[in-house]
Order: structure tokens, then C-alpha cells, then sequence
């Protein structure tokens, strides 16, 4: 098993069927012999098993854990090895200190910089890079994509400042009794200050809550704290990773134990439940995960999904896909209140943390499924799979991209995630001009709040009119003597020729006229493609997505598509296929497909059949739109513009098929019976302002 030659084993035994090692090589990380422990649970020939790192607190050494940490079972079990390395650098020639919570046994997992710990105490280096080269080089079994991360104390804040600088390497990261915040902390201050010097800027990169603060996300965390730890209110303070956590919309499940001090009774009680949870996110043994329901898109669709299937009493299994860190969250405030900074990311969450977890719905946040086996009934996340007996594919869309020259440079942003936009915001201080490409809904929406912040924008339409995809020439003219009133400049009927830049950075935009507007930040808002790769590569029909029936299934068995990514005929487009990228959308088609699973070979529920609405806020201007004006043949203005209240009803053969109402709210609630009900009524009377709507039903 062993075939790095300078690893020297120092003892070896056997436990629950699995092999538990300890070795010593020479690091070049601290300039000393290190010692470290590694158990290997029973296995296959040729299989490939996760590693779960466990760090040990101060005072501590690899052995503390290995003799008194009770992970074996667990470990065995569930296929996870388990690596202990030592605390700090050890020999007669590394410097120390009297006090038990410096020097040996208290490295702090950093690389101090600071005389003269600087020569030896680099156990940041030595974590993050050397030990996982040794364990890869001697331990073949070792599977080094699949990483989980876990510690005590010192050795729990040194998971969580590793895990969460390095969210693609851990896929999983847990903690007993963390030190949370060195910065706010006895221990901690005394530590930073001594291997780092008095810079607390430094320090940040080693406190796990101000790492969260300058943007590390992770999908999840597990954090057990005795409630009658000694340390508990004056060095761990898990009160301060709670409130980080809420803030970043991080999944953080705090256990308080009541009764449980700072010891190893402590740890050993609940290092099984650690194992086991990080064996659910790693995949762990060779074996299979599986659930009976996987959705994959961690957006409005798939979270609605799973909200869905609770509410219909459905007991299984559930796990939720997204390629993104953050728990499920509203998008449309990205482009309007979050991105003027008047919405912070907590209040765009569909649902807190707590909710997934008190309703036993798995997030596999932050990773993206490449592959879809429908005979297997697998999906494939890189080299694993994972099992489901329904599968809700929600992928939404991503941004569709500029293919000019120079669409790479820096400063040049679609609007479709969280980090899309944050990425916006941290430019924003050091950008005058702003160039939107299109004029849709989102490059408006963006074009508003970034005009309000007081940046010179110039949006360029490549149509005759903003708009003209989606709504009537009367709105579209209104929308843009709007934004011209506030100092845009909208252009129509232009082409991208280029985008133009110095370095690195993007300067401007060329027009196919060679004319070029200069440009801080550009930001592209042209639509989407759906992301059904997968789908459609595992046989399923589609082309514009993923073609649906009318609950939502694919042409796969057991396989259902909702929201942006599914092509379905819609009752209000007059039975045309669509895809239709809104809220309503997604949450609606999600309940239909939740519906179908759960009622099974029993009654079919009802197909899919809700009106669609969408609305739009730009500066004081709230637009809500209700039903699909496609093919409309005739438009009645009610209202007058220049009020800036007024609706636009579309009709298609005489009958009521939409309206777009802005800032008249009355109308857009009153016509949703119009369009239901397919109305035909007197022009005349749709245009009266004094005509009350539900009336003319």
C-alpha cells in the first residue's frame, strides 16, 4: 500500500477490517521530520476512497485523535480514510514558547512571517500542499478529488479557514468546538500577533467569519459546540460564525450539546455523525449515493421543486444540484435592488438554511453535473454518480456570450448570478461610463440603477426598438424616452463590431460603424441558452431546451424538465411551444412535476395550465405584465403615457391575450380575468380608464 520509499511507518494496526498507520517523513514545509496518521477502512482492489483531514487543537498531536477519536467504525463503515496531521513543527532546534497556546502544539495551521517562527511554523503550506502530495504519492487508494476537511478548536479553525480557501478542493468542511474568529479572541490575537506581526489586515486570511465577510462561499457547514465548554463565551464564540454565515446565505448547521465540554468525550460522541455527513457529500466507499428525488438547478425552479414535494407530503429522499455556493435565492432583484445596493443577499434567499435542513432536503451546493445515465438513472458530477428514481432537471440558462474579439476582457459582465453581479459592484467604485448590449428587460434594469448611482450609460440595441421581443412598439417608446430623460443614451439599430481594450481591462466598444464608445464596464444582457447539454446528449428531445408534455415530462423515463430550460406548449401562447424564462414559470411548472411524482400510478393530477406574469421596476416605474402578447394582431392603449400610469392590452382575433401595466396595478389584477377568460370586449370600453376591467369579462 505504501509507495513513497522516504515515508517511514512508525507503527501499523489493524482495526474493523481497515488498517490504521502512522508515519513520519521529512516535510520540507517546516524543515522537520513530521508525523501523521492515516486509517484506510477495508476496500476493493483498484477502488478509490475519500480523504477526511482532521486537525487537532492546541497542545495537541496526531495522536490525541488517532488513540481517543473514535472514527474508525465510522470510517469503515462508510469508506472515508481519515488523515491526522500533527499541530505544529516539532524538534529540539524549533523555537517554542512557555505558554501552552503558542509555539509547539499551537501552529494555527498559518505560515507565519514573523522571526523567528517564520523559518519552521508553515503548517498552512504544509496542510494545504505537502501532506496532500505525500498521501496522493503513497496511498493510491487515496481519491484526491474528493476531500472533506474537519478539526477541533484550534485544529476546527483551522478546517474552516483551509476548507473555506480552498471550497474547490474541500468538498466538505466540519468542526468541533471551533475557534471562530481569532480576530475577536484571546487565543487567537496572542497567536496572529505573534506569527503574523501586528498588520490585522493579515490577519484576515486566518479568521474562518472574515473570510466569509471578503466573499468565501461553501455550500454547507457542520459545527458541534458543547454548551458547557469552558471556552465556549469568551474564545469560540460560535454566535459570530452564525451571524456570518446568515449573512453570506451559507448552510450552516450549529448543533449546541447540552451538558458536552471541550474535551475528547465531546468529539468522540459525535464523530460519527461527522463522518457519515461528510461520506454524503464526498461519496464515499464506492458506493452510490442515491435519492429518490434529484433535482438538478438550485434556482427558483428546482427550489420550488423540492418546496413542492414536502408540501405534497412526499417522504423521500431529496437532494438539490447547483453549480453555484449559495443556497437558492431570488435572481430578478440582482439587476434592480441588489445591485443598487439596497437589498442585502440574505433577503434574496427563497428560504433560510434551516429550512432545507429541518425538511431533510440535501444541498450538493457548488458542483455541476456533467452526464445523465437514463437507463442507469444516474447523473455524473466529474468522475461520480449519483443515483436518483426521479430526476428534476431545473438547469435554467446560462448567459449567452459575446463572440467578437475581445469579448475576454476584464469589466466585461453578464447578469445571471450573485458572483455576476458582486463582481459589478467591486468595479463600480472605479467606473465612470457603462456600455449595456441589449435592451431587454435585465440591460434596462441594470441601466436604471447603475444611471441612479450616477454612472453615464449607453445602451445599444441591435433592434429598431428596447423591448421589441416582448412587448408592444407604445411600451417600448415610452421605456426609452424614459431612460433618455435620465440622462442614457439609448441607441437603436446598432451592431458590435468589437470589444476594445488596453491589457487586460475593456475600454470601450466598437461599432460596426468603427465608431467606438468608451466604456469602464460593459455589461451584456442578449439572452440565454438553456443548459440541457446533458438532457439532450442522453437522448432526450430537444433543441430550444428540452422538449416537455404538458406535466412536464421529457422524453426520458423518469426524467421531468421545468422552468427556463423547458420548450412546452402553452396554453396562453394558442397551444405554440415556448420557452418561457419567468418566475411564475418555474415556480409553476416545478408544483406540475412535483404533482406527477408524488400522485404516481394513481390519479393524474392536472396538466400544466397557469397564467404567466412577470413585472419589471425601473426607477419609479413598476411594470407587471400579465398573460403572453405573441401573435398579438392588435394593441389598445388605456391611459395616457405622459401620466406615466397607464396599461397596453394586446388582443389576438378580437380577444384579450395580455396586458403590460405600469404603475397601474388595479389594471394588471383585474386583467388576469380578462386573459383567463380569453374576453373580447369593445375596444372602446378596453381603452375608458373609467371602465372598471373585472367588468368586461
Amino acid at each position: 500500500m505504501i509507495s513513497e520509499k522516504s515515508l517511514d511507518l512508525v507503527e501499523s494496526h489493524q482495526a474493523y477490517g481497515g488498517t490504521q498507520g502512522v508515519y513520519r517523513h521529512s516535510s520540507r514545509s517546516t524543515g522537520t521530520d513530521m508525523i501523521f496518521s492515516v486509517f484506510v477502512p477495508p476496500h476493493e482492489d483498484g477502488a478509490t476512497l475519500p480523504v477526511l483531514w482532521y486537525l487537532s487543537g492546541l497542545t495537541c498531536t496526531h495522536a490525541n485523535v488517532t488513540d481517543k477519536g473514535d472514527y474508525r467504525r465510522a470510517c469503515a463503515e462508510n469508506g472515508v480514510i481519515f488523515v491526522a496531521p500533527d499541530t505544529s513543527p516539532r524538534g529540539d532546534d524549533v523555537p517554542d514558547d512557555d505558554a501552552y497556546d503558542f509555539g509547539k502544539g499551537a501552529g494555527f495551521y498559518v505560515d507565519a512571517t514573523e522571526a523567528p517562527w517564520a523559518t519552521n511554523f508553515r503548517m498552512r503550506s504544509y496542510v494545504e500542499q505537502e501532506l496532500p502530495e505525500v498521501i496522493a504519492a503513497a496511498f493510491p487508494v487515496a481519491d484526491m478529488t474528493r476531500h472533506g476537511i474537519t478539526g477541533h478548536s484550534m485544529g476546527g479553525h483551522g478546517a474552516l479557514t483551509i476548507g473555506l480557501r480552498n471550497p474547490d478542493r474541500f468538498r466538505s468542511i466540519s468542526a468541533f468546538a471551533p475557534i471562530v474568529s481569532p480576530l475577536n479572541c484571546a487565543w487567537g490575537e496572542k497567536a496572529l500577533t505573534g506569527y503574523l506581526g501586528a498588520d490585522r489586515y493579515a490577519w484576515r486570511a486566518y479568521d474562518a467569519c472574515a473570510l466569509i465577510e471578503d466573499g468565501a462561499r461553501v455550500a454547507a457547514l457542520l459545527v458541534d459546540q458543547g454548551d458547557a465548554d469552558q471556552f465556549l463565551s469568551e474564545q469560540l464564540k460560535p454566535e459570530l460564525l452564525k451571524a456570518a454565515c446568515d449573512t453570506a446565505g451559507i448552510d450552516l448547521t450549529l448543533r449546541m450539546q447540552p451538558g458536552y465540554d471541550h474535551s475528547y468525550y465531546f468529539i468522540s460522541t459525535f464523530m460519527a455523525d461527522h463522518v457519515k455527513w461528510h461520506a454524503e457529500r464526498l461519496g464515499s466507499g464506492g458506493q452510490m449515493n442515491r435519492y429518490d428525488v434529484v433535482i438538478v438547478g438550485a434556482g427558483h425552479a428546482g427550489a420550488q421543486a423540492a418546496i413542492a414535494l414536502r408540501q405534497a407530503k412526499f417522504t423521500g429522499s431529496i437532494a438539490v444540484i447547483g453549480d453555484e455556493p449559495d443556497l437558492p435565492y431570488e435572481r430578478p432583484p440582482l439587476s434592480k435592488d441588489y445591485l443598487a445596493g439596497e437589498k442585502p443577499f440574505e433577503r434574496l434567499l427563497i428560504r433560510p438554511a434551516a429550512f432545507w435542513t429541518e425538511r431533510d432536503v440535501v444541498m450538493l451546493l457548488g458542483q455541476r453535473v456533467t452526464a445523465v445515465d437514463a437507463e442507469a438513472h444516474t447523473v455524473s458530477i466529474g468522475a461520480d454518480a449519483i443515483g436518483y428514481g426521479h430526476l428534476i432537471w431545473a438547469g435554467g440558462g446560462s448567459p449567452r456570450r459575446l463572440t467578437c474579439d475581445g469579448h475576454h476582457y476584464s469589466g466585461v459582465h453578464s447578469v445571471r448570478t450573485r458572483a455576476d453581479v458582486d463582481a459589478m459592484m467591486g468595479e463600480l467604485a472605479a467606473t465612470r461610463q457603462v456600455v449595456v448590449i441589449g435592451g431587454g428587460y435585465i440591460g434596462l434594469e441594470a441601466a436604471a440603477v447603475l444611471t441612479k448611482l450616477g454612472k453615464h450609460v449607453t445602451v445599444l440595441e441591435a433592434q429598431d426598438r428596447v423591448l421589441a421581443r416582448v412587448a408592444g412598439e407604445p411600451l417600448s417608446r415610452f421605456y426609452e424616452a424614459e431612460h433618455r430623460a435620465h440622462g442614457v443614451d439609448v441607441r437603436l439599430g446598432v451592431m458590435v463590431a468589437a470589444i476594445e481594450g488596453e491589457g487586460e481591462r475593456v475600454t470601450g466598444v466598437r461599432l460596426i460603424d468603427d465608431e467606438i464608445v468608451p466604456a469602464d464596464m460593459v455589461i451584456v444582457g442578449i439572452g440565454i441558452v438553456p443548459e440541457v447539454a446533458a438532457l439532450i446528449a442522453a437522448g432526450a428531445e430537444g433543441g430550444n431546451g428540452v422538449n416537455v408534455d404538458r406535466h412536464c415530462r421529457t422524453s426520458l423515463p423518469d426524467v421531468f424538465a421545468v422552468g427556463d430550460c423547458a420548450f412546452h406548449a402553452n396554453d396562453f401562447a394558442d397551444g405554440a411551444p415556448i420557452r418561457l424564462e419567468s418566475v411564475q414559470n418555474a415556480n409553476d411548472q416545478a408544483t406540475c412535476a412535483a404533482k406527477m411524482i408524488v400522485a404516481g400510478d394513481t390519479d393524474e393530477p392536472q396538466p400544466y395550465h397557469a397564467v404567466p406574469w412577470f413585472w419589471s421596476n425601473q426607477y419609479d416605474l413598476k411594470l407587471q405584465t400579465v398573460g403572453l402578447s405573441i401573435g398579438y394582431d392588435q394593441t389598445v392603449l388605456r391611459g395616457d403615457p405622459a401620466q406615466r400610469s397607464f396599461s397596453l392590452v394586446y388582443l389576438r382575433g378580437g380577444h384579450v391575450i395580455a396586458l403590460d401595466c405600469v404603475n397601474a396595478t388595479r389594471d394588471y389584477v383585474q386583467g388576469r380575468s380578462l386573459v383567463l377568460a380569453g374576453s373580447s370586449p369593445d375596444p372602446a370600453r378596453l381603452a375608458d380608464t373609467n371602465e372598471v376591467l373585472k367588468e368586461l369579462v
